[in-house]
C-alpha cells in the first residue's frame, strides 16, 4: 500500500511492460517481428501515419532479458525518481523525455543519414526501436541533481562516460543517440529539486 501511494506511477508502467511481456510472448521467448516493425516507434510510423507509436514502443520488449532490464530501470531509476518528486512530475519529466528523445532522435540523426542515402540511415529508418529506456534515461539525468554535492561530480562523469563508451563496446545508433538526448533534457529539466509532492 504505501508503495502505490508512493510510486504509482513507476508501478503502473512496471506491470503494464510486465503483463505485455506475458502476453505478448517476450518473457518466454521473442517478440514477433510483425508486432515490433507495428507497434515499435521509428521514422517510418511517422511516414506511415501512425504517430501513436511513439507511446506504445514503451510497454514492449524483445526479450527475457531485455524484460528483466526494462523493469529495473523502471523500477529503480523512474521508482527513485518519483518517490523524491511524486507521480505527477516524474510522469511528466519521464514522458517528455522519452517523446522529444525519441523524436530529436529520429529527426536529428536518422532522417539526414537516410537523406544522404547511407545504408545505416536507411536501415535505421526502417526499424523500430521498443523499450522504456529513454525515460529511463531522462530520469536517471535528473536524478543527478539529487546526489549529495561531493559525489555529484564524479558520479555525473561516471553516467556521461558510460553513454560515450556504450555506444563505443555495443552500438546502437540510434538508442545510443535517443539515450544521449534523453539523459541532457532529463539534467536540464530536473534542475529545479521541488518538495516532495505526495
Amino acid at each position: 500500500m504505501l508503495l502505490w501511494r508512493k510510486i504509482p506511477f513507476t508501478l503502473v508502467i512496471f506491470a503494464s511492460i510486465l503483463l505485455l511481456g506475458i502476453v505478448l510472448g517476450s518473457v518466454r521467448g521473442y517478440l514477433a517481428p510483425a508486432i515490433e516493425q507495428q507497434w515499435g516507434f521509428g521514422l517510418h510510423n511517422l511516414w506511415d501515419g501512425r504517430p501513436y507509436t511513439i507511446v506504445t514502443s514503451v510497454f514492449l520488449t524483445r526479450r527475457p532479458f531485455m524484460v528483466l532490464g526494462m523493469v529495473t530501470v523502471v523500477g529503480s531509476i523512474v521508482g527513485l525518481y518519483e518517490w523524491l518528486v511524486g507521480w505527477r512530475r516524474a510522469l511528466l519529466l519521464f514522458w517528455t523525455t522519452d517523446l522529444l528523445s525519441k523524436l530529436m532522435a529520429s529527426l536529428l540523426v536518422v532522417w539526414p543519414l537516410y537523406l544522404a542515402g547511407t545504408e545505416m540511415g536507411r536501415s535505421m529508418a526502417l526499424s523500430s526501436d521498443i523499450g522504456a529506456s529513454a525515460g529511463g534515461t531522462g530520469c536517471l539525468g535528473a536524478l543527478l541533481h539529487y546526489v549529495p554535492d561531493r559525489y555529484r561530480r564524479v558520479v555525473t562523469l561516471l553516467v556521461v562516460l558510460y553513454h560515450i563508451i556504450r555506444p563505443i563496446v555495443y552500438p546502437d545508433p540510434y538508442a545510443d543517440a535517443m539515450h544521449i538526448f534523453a539523459l541532457a533534457l532529463g539534467w536540464y529539466l530536473g534542475r529545479y529539486r521541488p518538495h516532495i509532492l505526495n
